[in-house]
């Protein structure tokens, strides 16, 4: 199958809607560079367990997505941010370069150490156990919690087990 020609964020916005609707083996190139003007993201794969994450090729072929804007809360018993939020074994995220802000809000009190790994948030994913290759971050991550216990936040990923992170540069405060 030919992968999903993005040229704009609406058609960005439909990519993750398809993935989070459990399309999770979906490809999808860029053919320019896209400007989310700050608006509200949903992150590609949000709140998927592993066996759901994202599992296909995105290939930015060098373009960039600027003005990200997420705000990872506590959904359910899982959420990550970024612009993707759980990239999986199988997947691929490459040669596309990230700007805008990465939030996490999950309110107050201590995290357990599971929660701590379900809630995780960078600028290309925050969970991850897939390759990244070639991308650039260049996201602002604050961390809007009272926790007394740190959550994994990252420039490219919030939380990396396995997988292969190569040839990136993160630019992230």
């Amino acid at each position: 199958d030919s992968p999903y020609q993005i040229s704009n964020g609406a058609e960005l916005a439909w990519f993750a809607e398809q993935v989070n609707s459990g399309n999770k083996n979906l490809c999808a190139v860029l053919t320019k560079d896209i400007d989310l003007n700050g608006k509200s993201w949903t992150p590609i794969a949000m709140q998927a367990k592993d066996e759901d994450a994202f599992a296909g090729t995105f290939d930015g072929q060098g373009h960039a997505i600027h003005g990200l804007a997420v705000v990872t809360e506590k959904i359910g018993d899982r959420c990550y941010g970024g612009l993707f939020g759980n990239l999986g074994k199988n997947g691929v995220i490459k040669n596309v370069r990230v700007s805008g802000v990465v939030k996490q809000m999950l309110g107050s009190g201590n995290l357990s150490a599971s929660d701590k790994l379900n809630y995780t948030v960078g600028g290309i994913a925050g969970r991850s156990t897939g390759v990244i290759y070639d991308c650039e971050s260049s996201v602002v991550l604050t961390n809007g919690v009272t926790y007394s216990n740190c959550n994994y936040m990252g420039g490219f990923v919030g939380y990396q087990h396995g997988g292969v992170i190569e040839a990136c540069e993160s630019y992230a405060l």
